[in-house]
C-alpha cells in the first residue's frame, strides 16, 4: 500500500500559519499594535529599521504579562480573549485567536520583554524560528516590548517578495494611521532608522485626530455623524460633497473599534451622496459603528480585515439615516429640478436650457443621457492620416463640455476635458524624456502637511518630482514647502498642495509597482489632470482650435491618461440610417 498523506511537523505547521497571518512587515506592526491596545496601553512606541526587514519593535505601557503567560503566549491558539465556543459570538477585542505572536516568532528572531505592575521583575524570552532559546528575569517598566528582527530570515522565498524599503514603510504607516485615528486617547511615537517620523500625542477629540493624522485640509469641510438607538451607535465625520478625493483611501470604517472592509458600509456611503459627487471622486469619511458583539462575525478572514453582519439590512438602514441626517443639516446636497417653459421656442440657442439647482433632503433625482450604442468609437489606425487629408469644421460647444467637429463623412463629439488632458499629458511626457521639466516659482511658498504614509512616499519620490518641475524644500523632519511647480500649470488657478496630494494618492494606489515607466506615467497623468481645461469651462475659439489640432496630432488621441475616451465618431451613413433616409 502506497500511503501519501502525512502529518506536518510542528515547524511546518507554524510556517504555514505564519503565511496566512503575516504577509509583510506591516502585518507584524498591525498585530503587535492591536495586542498593545487590547492590553490597555496609553503610550506606544514603534521603531522600524530598513522598512521592517531588519527590525520591528513595539513597546507599550499596558498591563504586561506574568512569566507563565509570556511563555504560554508563544504557543499557537493560546489567548486570554476567549475560552468557550460562545465567546466567539461576543468578541470585544481586536485580537482573539492567539495566532499572531507564534506566527511572528516562527519567521523571525524575536525577543519578548514584559512585566506586570505588581511584579518586581520582568521576563525576557528570546525566540528564533519559533524555538525558545533563552528565558530570564529582566528589569523592565510595566508593559510589554516585542523586538522582531530579520523577518522571514528562514523563509527566503517570502523575503525575496518584499518590496523596497520605502514601499514597505508606506504600508506600515498606512496600518498605523488607521489605528491612530481610532484611538485619539492613546499616544503613538513612530520612528524609522532612529529618526522620528511622527509623534501623535493624546488629543481630546476624534475630529482633531482626523485633521492631524489623516487630512489637515479637511478641517473646514467635516460634518459630524451621530446616531444611536437600541440596536447600534454610529458616530464619526464625513466631508461635504464639494470636498472629495481621487480614491477611497480616505474612507475608513470601524466596527467595534476594528478597521474593516465591508461592501454594505461602502454601498451605504455611496448611496448617501448619490449623484452629487462626481464619478471617480470620493468623499472623506471616518465612521464608527458600535454594535452588540453577537451581531457581527469577525472570524471570517485570517487577518480580520473583513466582517459579516448578522442583520445587514438593519445596519445599512441606520447608516444611511445617519449619513442623510448629517448631510441635510448643512443643506449641501443639491437636487436637480428642470424648468418646464412651454412658451420657449426651440432654436439653435435654447436647445440646451439652464438647470435650476435646489436642495431638498432625502430626495435624489437622476437624469441620464445615453449616447447611441451604435456610434462608432474611433479606431486607432487613421486619425492623424485623416487629419492630413480631410478638412474639418468646428461647429461649437455643447453644455460647456463637448466639442462638435464636422468632417466630410460625419462629425466627432470630443470631450474637451479628456482631450486637453491627453494633449497636456503627451506634452509633459515629451518634456520629461528630453530632460527636467521647466519650473515656475511660486510667489509665496506653499506649506505641505501630510499624513505619515504620504510623508514617506514624498521622500521616496522627491527626486522624481523635481525632474517634473517641482521644487520642494525640506525644512524639518515632517515639514515641507512647495517653492516651484511645473511651468505647464497656471499658478493663479491651481492649488499646488492639492496637486502634490493627488500625485501621492496616485502613487499610493500603485505602490506595489516598482516599474519606472508606471511611476513616471502616474505623475505625468496627475499633472495633466490639474493643468487641463475643466468640464465647465468655456474656452475661446482659438483655444478650442488649438486643442483639436493638438489632439489630432497626439500619439494616442483616443483616450485620456486615465483611460476615458476623448472622442467618438458619428458618420453621415449612421445619421441617415437613424432618420430612415436609407
Amino acid at each position: 500500500m502506497n500511503n501519501r498523506i502525512r502529518l506536518l511537523s510542528e515547524q511546518m505547521a507554524n510556517l504555514i500559519a505564519a503565511g496566512e497571518v503575516i504577509e509583510r512587515p506591516a502585518s507584524v506592526v498591525k498585530e503587535l499594535l492591536e495586542n498593545a491596545l487590547d492590553a490597555g496601553a496609553k503610550n506606544i512606541q514603534i521603531k522600524i529599521e530598513k522598512g521592517g526587514r531588519q527590525l520591528i519593535s513595539v513597546k507599550d505601557d499596558g498591563i504586561g504579562m506574568s512569566a507563565d503567560d509570556a511563555l504560554l503566549c508563544l504557543e499557537r491558539h493560546a489567548t486570554s480573549k476567549i475560552s468557550a465556543p460562545d465567546d466567539l459570538d461576543k468578541i470585544g477585542t481586536l485580537g482573539f485567536r492567539g495566532e499572531a505572536i507564534p506566527s511572528i516568532a516562527a519567521v523571525s528572531r524575536m525577543k519578548l520583554t514584559t512585566r506586570q505592575k505588581n511584579n518586581l521583575n520582568g521576563t525576557e524570552i528570546s525566540i528564533e524560528g519559533g524555538k525558545i532559546k533563552q528565558v530570564k528575569e529582566a528589569g523592565f517598566p510595566p508593559g510589554t516590548k516585542i523586538d522582531v528582527r530579520n523577518l522571514f530570515y528562514n523563509t527566503p522565498a517570502r523575503r525575496k517578495f518584499l518590496k523596497s524599503e520605502e514601499n514597505e514603510l508606506y504600508h506600515i504607516s498606512a496600518h498605523l494611521e488607521r489605528l491612530v485615528i481610532a484611538y485619539p486617547e492613546v499616544s503613538f511615537n513612530f520612528q524609522h532608522n532612529e529618526r522620528q517620523i511622527k509623534l501623535y500625542p493624546i488629543v481630546e477629540s476624534l475630529r482633531t485626530r482626523i485633521i492631524t493624522a489623516l487630512d489637515s485640509n479637511a478641517e473646514d469641510y467635516l460634518l459630524p455623524v451621530e446616531y444611536q438607538d437600541e440596536y447600534c451607535k454610529i458616530r464619526g465625520y464625513i466631508s461635504t460633497p464639494d470636498y472629495t478625493k481621487n480614491n477611497k483611501q480616505y474612507q475608513l470604517t470601524y466596527v467595534n473599534h476594528r478597521w474593516v472592509k465591508n461592501n454594505t458600509l461602502d454601498f451605504s456611503l455611496y448611496k448617501a451622496y448619490g449623484s452629487f459627487v462626481e464619478k471617480g471622486k470620493y468623499p472623506l469619511a471616518v465612521l464608527f459603528i458600535d454594535i452588540p458583539a453577537g451581531e457581527v462575525d469577525v472570524n471570517v478572514h485570517p487577518t480580520k480585515r473583513e466582517i459579516r453582519f448578522r442583520k445587514e439590512f438593519e445596519v445599512k438602514k441606520r447608516l444611511l439615516l445617519a449619513l442623510n441626517n448629517a448631510l441635510s443639516k448643512k443643506e449641501v446636497i443639491p437636487q436637480v429640478v428642470f424648468e418646464n417653459d412651454s412658451n420657449k421656442t426651440a432654436n439653435r440657442q435654447n436647445i440646451f436650457t439652464q438647470v435650476k439647482v435646489d436642495y431638498q433632503p432625502g430626495h435624489h433625482k437622476y437624469v441620464t443621457y445615453k449616447i447611441n450604442e451604435d456610434a462608432e468609437v474611433f479606431k486607432i489606425t487613421s486619425l492623424k492620416d485623416q487629419n492630413k487629408h480631410e478638412a474639418y469644421r468646428i461647429l461649437g460647444q455643447v453644455a460647456n463640455l463637448y466639442l462638435i467637429v464636422e468632417y466630410d463623412n460625419g462629425f466627432y463629439i470630443i470631450d474637451q476635458h479628456a482631450a486637453h488632458e491627453r494633449v497636456q499629458y503627451e506634452k509633459i511626457m515629451s518634456e520629461f524624456e528630453k530632460g527636467p521639466v521647466e519650473s515656475q516659482h511660486l510667489m509665496y511658498p506653499s506649506p505641505l502637511d501630510l499624513p505619515t504614509s504620504k510623508l514617506e512616499l514624498l521622500k521616496a519620490y522627491l527626486e522624481k518630482l523635481e525632474n517634473f518641475g517641482f521644487v520642494i524644500e525640506i525644512i524639518g523632519p515632517d515639514s515641507f514647502f512647495i517653492k516651484a511647480i511645473p511651468a505647464i500649470l497656471n499658478e493663479s488657478s491651481e492649488n499646488p498642495r492639492q496637486l502634490v496630494y493627488d500625485i501621492l494618492d496616485e502613487l499610493a494606489l500603485n505602490s506595489e509597482s516598482n516599474a519606472e515607466k508606471k511611476i513616471v506615467s502616474n505623475i505625468a497623468a496627475s499633472i495633466a489632470c490639474h493643468s487641463d481645461i475643466k468640464e465647465s469651462d468655456k474656452p475661446p475659439q482659438i483655444v478650442i482650435e488649438s486643442i483639436i489640432s493638438a489632439l489630432f496630432s497626439c500619439q494616442n488621441p483616443f483616450v485620456c491618461p486615465h483611460g476615458r475616451p476623448t472622442l467618438i465618431r458619428l458618420t453621415l451613413a449612421e445619421l441617415a440610417k437613424k432618420f430612415k433616409r436609407k
